[in-house]
């Protein structure tokens, strides 16, 4: 491990369509969501890492040590908590403020269901909004995420990072009825 391994650990819980990971993401100093959208490797390595299938979900937790996860499989990434030194990356001049609204949003991103809010610039259009956020990870605040197969199954995130590719439906949240499990 190199000294910026060192500087910043991230612990997570991540999603794909067949499995529940949770463990430790070492991301180089970097901030966790400016790594994981600007990063160009192909997989996720955690550390300290414990997986479950969705599918067989009443099975317990296995404990893996490090799992390599495939970026484009990753449905939601749900943040925990960081650790370590300060961040690398070097000061920056700061950006001009721009004043934001929130809107809550549902993703369809099967099998999850996803209803969280959506950080956008008080003056932009939610729909021009939603269709050209930058990043390959769009992140949502206050989320909650239901596996549709087996609503009883729900994940909660102050911050939730969805995969853009894997999303196949984004829409104002209070529009239409979600059915089983939404409160």
């Amino acid at each position: 491990m190199d000294e910026n391994d060192r500087l910043l650990v991230t612990r997570i819980e991540v999603l794909t369509g067949e499995h529940h990971l949770i463990g430790d993401v070492r991301t180089a100093g970097r901030r966790f969501s400016t790594w994981l959208n600007l990063d160009e490797t192909r997989t996720l390595t955690m550390h300290d890492a414990v997986l479950r299938s969705l599918p067989e979900a009443q099975r317990s937790y296995t404990d893996v040590g490090y799992v390599l996860v495939n970026r484009d499989a990753i449905v939601a990434v749900i943040l925990r908590e960081e650790s370590g030194g300060a961040l690398a990356e070097p000061p920056r001049k700061p950006l001009e403020y721009v004043d934001k609204e929130r809107h809550e949003v549902v993703v369809s991103a099967p099998p999850f269901a996803i209803k969280g809010y959506i950080h956008v610039a008080r003056s932009a259009d939610l729909q021009r909004a939603l269709d050209t956020l930058a990043g390959h990870f769009v992140p949502l605040t206050k989320a909650r995420l239901i596996y549709t197969p087996h609503s009883e199954f729900s994940w909660e995130g102050e911050v939730v990072l969805v995969n853009r590719v894997r999303a196949h439906l984004f829409w104002p949240a209070g529009t239409q009825p979600l059915g089983e499990g939404w409160a």
